[in-house]
This record gives C-alpha cells, structure tokens and sequence, in this order.
C-alpha cells in the first residue's frame, strides 16, 4: 500500500464530475494535508455529542493538525499530537458530497 500523497491543499471537488466511477475531486488518490480547513469549520450547531460535552469537542477539533482525504470514499480522517507526543484520530468525516 502508498502512503498519502503529500499536499498543501486538497484537489478541488466538482458534483458533476462524478461519473463514470470517478469521485469528482480534480485527483484520484489518497492525500495528506494540514488540518486548517477542519478547524475553522462549525460543526458544533449541527453536532451530536455522546460521551463527552461540545467544549471537550470543540477542543479536540483544534487540536485537528493533519487531514487524511481517501477521494474514492471522499471520508476525511483528522489527526492530532496530544500531549504524550502521540499521533491520535481525533475525527472521521464520513459525510459524502452532493448526496442530501
């Protein structure tokens, strides 16, 4: 298996270029980014929170400093180093684009 490709930003995405098998990002692939974009998102509005409050959440999420995107799933993968210098999934994004 590769290892993510390495990216500054993620490839663009595009409804109508799904077709065909193809995922509608501007590349196929699996990518690795920094976690800029998760952080500023507000999710917290809309959010389900079990096990934990929406402050324990909120701070977790800026912890967020890597992104993993796999195109075929268009599943997000946010990571984060805690305190023991570990690398941790902090959040999957399994929300699929243009499907509501």
């Amino acid at each position: 298996m590769l290892p993510p490709t390495a990216v500054e930003q993620f490839p663009p995405f595009d409804c109508g270029a799904q077709d065909k098998g193809r995922s509608g990002f501007a590349r196929e692939g699996c990518f690795v980014g920094p976690g800029t974009e998760f952080r500023a998102l507000q999710v917290w509005p809309y959010a389900t929170v079990r096990g934990g409050t929406q402050a324990q959440g909120q701070a977790a999420q800026q912890r967020v400093r890597r992104t993993v995107l796999q195109t075929a799933t268009s599943f997000r993968f946010h990571f984060g180093r805690l305190a023991d210098g570990r690398w941790r999934l902090l959040f999957m994004d399994l929300r699929v684009p243009c499907s509501a």
